[in-house]
């Protein structure tokens, strides 16, 4: 591994790193690593239009339908980006045949073969090689391991074998554990916020009628629209985070986007009324602020 021919060792010697590093297990001096990756590109856009051709033919008889993607795939990097593939499509699975060879079996076949891959590129494929470990990440959920070395792979047995584990694998495809995580928080959020506006939205609506109940009755009409209007206006004000809720809990304000942060449903409950009233306070309309004052005077007694 040191580039460096001297035989003297140094204990403080650097190691001088690899400047032309390759990602091809093919030490080839003519080896093109652009096109190289143009070619990957091009393979895996083939990829999602067959997932996507798939997804459009639909399903039928319940049968499983197999998209084979024939490559060496030596880095988990490489089969975690067919993984997302499958994650892209949606409800389709990801499953791994590993076809376990040794090293001394790979060359022999090898020389056997018309047109030979060169001995060192099976050597560098073998020493790059990271194979699937059952269960140990989202893409290695479904992994299926069988012995290269036995010839009698062509079985009946085999066979029935693979499309069983293919089957098991359609019937329970990777979910984006990290998306659905999030998602499920989102929707817990809104329930929350929900909630919390809910309680708002009823402590103003019972102050509105509280208001009423303090006008004369020849106002009631006119009043009352004129506070169902700064109803909706604070409402809004609310949603935009302009207004401070005086909360129970402490000492001084606590702001809306706090006091949702916090899912505190009771002092929002008990502090969005009061600021309301104290809106109504500043209104245009005398009556309805004389009214929310007197509110406001018999919360306070």
């Amino acid at each position: 591994p040191n580039p460096n021919p001297n035989p003297s060792p140094k204990t403080n010697a650097t190691p001088i790193p690899n400047p032309n590093p390759n990602p091809n297990p093919n030490p080839n001096p003519n080896f093109d690593a652009e096109l190289w990756q143009q070619s990957r590109a091009l393979a895996y856009a083939a990829v999602e239009e067959r997932l996507g051709m798939l997804a459009a033919e639909g399903g039928g008889g319940g049968a499983v339908r197999v998209l084979i993607v024939d490559d060496n795939a030596y880095y988990r990097s490489m089969r975690k980006q067919l993984l997302r593939k499958a994650l892209d499509a949606g409800g389709v699975a990801f499953a791994q045949l590993h076809l376990r060879v040794d090293l001394t079996t790979a060359l022999r076949r090898n020389a056997q073969r018309d047109r030979a891959v060169p001995g060192r590129s099976l050597r560098r494929m073998a020493s790059l090689l990271e194979p699937p470990v059952p269960g140990a990440s989202l893409a290695e959920r479904h992994c299926l391991t069988l012995d290269g070395a036995d010839l009698s792979l062509s079985g009946d047995d085999v066979r029935e074998k693979i499309c069983a584990f293919l089957a098991a694998a359609a019937a329970a495809p990777q979910v984006d554990e990290g998306a659905a995580a999030e998602e499920q928080a989102l929707h817990a959020r809104r329930r929350n916020a929900e909630s919390l506006w809910h309680q708002v939205d009823i402590g103003t609506r019972r102050l509105v009628g509280a208001l009423l109940r303090e006008l004369d009755p020849s106002e009631k009409k006119a009043c009352g629209n004129a506070i169902s209007g700064l109803r909706r206006r604070y409402l809004e004000l609310l949603q935009q985070g302009d207004r401070e809720l005086v909360a129970p809990r402490g000492d001084g304000y606590a702001s809306l986007s706090s006091a949702l942060a916090e899912g505190d449903a009771e002092a929002l409950a008990a502090a969005a009324p009061k600021d309301f009233l104290r809106y109504c306070v500043v209104s245009d309309n005398p009556s309805v602020a004389a009214a929310a004052v007197a509110r406001l005077s018999q919360d306070q007694g």
